[in-house]
């Protein structure tokens, strides 16, 4: 049909060009032709790439067998098909495997987003490679993404957009000088509520240290270094050089007017000193004294000889290992372990962003931009891909093995990359319900509360006794149950993310309806919930095929 309207389009021209010289509308034509076939040709191939990933998914959802692998797959055809992926997190609840459907391909949508993120950092470590300060803070909101609006490429159009306004309610303000632009600038995103926080308490939340939810979520709120990247990327829109400054404890924007002139578009002569302004969009829309902040530094008891690194421009490298701090920190806050276990995350599901995948972005980060302290990154790093990232083994294998090729820790790195691969290649061992096994009382699919600790679970497999360790029972007090080690044990998840194993005599089933956060993680085993016989259908037949 386009191929039609095309040459309806030419004939329609044609009497118009008939004054042309022949030669000029034969090249004219070879173009239009030339452009066709690639058109057909990218055409093609986008069909063949839309429907691998198809066919990918599909497996992925009905196989366990193999996932990792496939998922691999389809995250590697890239943003071409982000739009099949988000069809599928969406899944209508008629959805005869609807919770496996979102889950799977939830994971898979976030994992292709977290490439792009590391990617856009790996290439910062290049050095005739340069990327923008939006595109640096970017990254981080691709560990957090899922299917919300805010990824780098919405990220850098939304400010676009936000340049674009300022134009149209400031027609002038191109004619303005460097000065007046950049306090036009402040005023305009600290009216449009997208700078700075509501209270003392918004200061401490998650939420505010990602640029692309400041930019999007309805409250708009962020702390001061993403206030000021806001500030920044809007003014390099609108010709104002203007970067983040990192003083202790807070951040500043430096503004530089362009060689030879000074911010208020005077020429200067070679001698003079440069001039520069700061500002703080965080908490006003006013210049900031050079002396004010050169009286803070001597607060803190900063020597003098440093006043000149912390009042210059910082690198976009320091901005992200400023702001990879500022996120464990706040993921962090609070807890006891470090990291934090995904058992004390029991809130992850009642806001955004999801903790563990914040705080396992700012590892990412730090391991890239800081190598004098890899070795301190790598175990945190280990034990969030071992509990809930397998499907990055391949930028395990393709960005940190290297870092560590000729170190210690080289043999375990290769060795856990052959563990997951293998483990994801193997087939499950099938249990089967036997003679035997008839004490177990309880299904796979089944929820339940626990008697003692009252958490919601769902049972994801069973031994007929206690099948861990004698130091794991001793630790567990397991011989303290009333019916000791011998009762039937089950392998359960946990609406917090955790996987935990429980004795038969603290499961208490219940056939109510389940938890969002449980509908959410259930997907990873089960096809959906069953109002009927009130539990999960299960998708690990492979495994346990009587359940």
């Amino acid at each position: 049909m386009f191929s039609r309207r095309r040459s309806k389009l030419r004939f329609v021209l044609a009497p118009a060009l008939q004054i042309s010289h022949p030669s000029r509308l034969r090249g004219q034509h070879e173009l239009s032709t030339i452009h066709d076939e690639q058109w057909k040709t990218e055409c093609i191939h986008r069909l063949q790439q839309d429907r691998f990933a198809e066919e990918c998914l599909e497996r992925v959802i009905s196989k366990q067998q193999g996932r990792i692998d496939k998922m691999q797959k389809i995250a590697h055809c890239g943003y071409n098909v982000k739009e099949i992926l988000v069809r599928n997190c969406q899944a209508p609840d008629t959805a005869e495997d609807v919770l496996a459907r979102r889950y799977w391909s939830l994971e898979i949508l976030n994992a292709m987003q977290r490439r792009k993120g590391i990617q856009v950092w790996s290439q910062a470590t290049t050095p005739e490679i340069s990327i923008s300060l939006e595109e640096a803070l970017g990254a981080f909101d691709m560990f957090v993404l899922e299917t919300r609006e805010g990824d780098i490429s919405d990220i850098s159009a939304r400010l676009d957009q936000l340049a674009a306004q300022l134009r149209v309610e400031s027609p002038n303000i191109e004619e303005m000088s460097i000065r007046q632009r950049a306090l036009e600038i402040a005023r305009f995103v600290r009216r449009q509520g997208l700078v700075g926080v509501r209270s003392e308490e918004d200061y401490h939340v998650l939420r505010n240290r990602f640029i692309g939810i400041a930019l999007f979520d309805d409250e708009h709120q962020a702390l001061p270094l993403i206030s000021v990247a806001i500030y920044c990327c809007v003014a390099q829109r609108l010709g104002v050089n203007a970067q983040p400054c990192s003083i202790p404890f807070h951040v500043y924007a430096i503004v530089t007017p362009g060689k030879g002139y000074n911010l208020d578009g005077k020429e200067m002569d070679s001698e003079s000193q440069e001039d520069r302004m700061f500002m703080d969009p965080f908490r006003q829309d006013e210049e900031v004294a050079e002396d004010a902040l050169k009286r803070l530094l001597n607060s803190i008891c900063a020597p003098t000889s440093t006043h000149e690194d912390f009042l210059g421009a910082s690198s976009v490298v320091k901005v992200i290992f400023r702001n990879a701090r500022n996120i464990a920190n706040a993921v962090q806050s609070g807890e006891t372990n470090d990291p934090p276990r995904r058992s004390a995350l029991s809130s992850w599901n009642t806001g955004l962003p999801d903790m563990d995948g914040s705080f396992y972005g700012a590892l990412w980060s730090m391991i890239i931009f800081d190598p004098d302290n890899r070795r301190n990154y790598l175990h945190h790093i280990v034990q969030f891909f071992q509990e809930g990232f397998t499907v990055d083994v391949d930028l395990i294998e393709n960005t940190i093995f290297p870092m560590f090729n000729a170190s210690p820790e080289r043999d375990a790195i290769l060795s856990l990359i052959e563990e997951v691969r293998g483990r994801d290649r193997a087939a499950r061992p099938i249990t089967r319900r036997t003679p035997d096994t008839i004490n177990v009382k309880y299904r796979v699919g089944q929820k339940f509360e626990h008697r003692r600790y009252h958490y919601e679970g769902v049972i994801i497999g069973w031994d007929d006794r206690c099948r861990a360790s004698e130091a794991w029972m001793r630790q567990m007090n397991i011989d303290g149950l009333n019916q000791g080690r011998h009762q039937s044990f089950y392998n359960v998840l946990v609406a917090d993310k955790s996987n935990r194993y429980v004795a038969e005599e603290n499961i208490n089933i219940s056939t109510h309806e389940p938890s969002e956060a449980m509908m959410r993680l259930a997907g990873k085993y089960f096809k959906r919930w069953d109002q009927q016989t009130g539990a999960f259908i299960s998708n690990i037949r492979d495994e346990y095929p009587d359940d």
